[in-house]
């Protein structure tokens, strides 16, 4: 899907962001997802405008979560085990809706965060090129590596087990009881009677 406008400018990124839309709108038409209208994107268009929009937000420090999932399925990589697909044919399919809606949605999140911190306009470029393509390919695989790098966080201990860094007292054992054997009692028993029948003569 070829003769795209590549580069935009106006007095806010919100305008820039409009003209993107028309521009995309003119040559790809448009597509429904999920009640929503949006103008059909290939693979590699998609990828352009991601990276475009990012090159925005990141000297800024205004976008902390990219959101790689979009790059990945523009890409082909759904699951463990697949591969990136840098491939000028995969490149010039049309992107999966999930991608398509999503990339919409990042721009518009794009222009809407660079216009309230008051970001400056300035000229948008898509770089449309292999090398470009090829260097989106790269970046998201950096953040593939980069995600699985992150360590786990250990997980808090169950109600059943108590942490190593809890000291668990012991309960002391009960005193002993010593129980009298029969003998014993008996013999207590008949001094009791004696002194009974001596207070009685008395």
């Amino acid at each position: 899907m070829p003769g795209v406008e590549n580069t935009f400018t106006a007095d806010t990124w919100e305008q820039i962001r409009v003209k993107v839309v028309y521009a995309f709108d003119a040559v790809n038409g448009r597509t429904t997802i999920n009640g929503v209208v949006y103008p059909r994107l290939s693979n590699a268009q998609a990828l352009a405008l991601l990276q475009a929009w990012r090159g925005q937000l990141a000297p800024r420090k205004l976008d902390p979560t990219t959101q790689w999932s979009l790059w990945y399925g523009a890409l082909g990589y759904a699951k463990p085990g697949d591969k990136f697909d840098v491939h000028i044919a995969h490149g010039s399919a049309a992107a999966p809706d999930d991608v398509i809606a999503g990339a919409w949605e990042f721009v518009a999140g794009a222009a809407q965060r660079l216009d309230y911190t008051g970001a400056s306009p300035k000229l948008l470029v898509l770089n449309f090129t292999y090398t470009a393509y090829e260097k989106a390919a790269n970046d998201a695989y950096a953040a593939l590596q980069r995600s699985r790098r992150k360590p786990k966080a250990k997980p808090a201990p169950s109600p059943t087990t108590t942490p190593d860094d809890v000291p668990v007292s012991t309960p002391e054992a009960a005193p002993e009881v010593s129980t009298p054997d029969r003998g014993t009692a008996l013999l207590v028993v008949l001094v009791v009677i004696a002194i009974a029948l001596r207070s009685k003569r008395k």
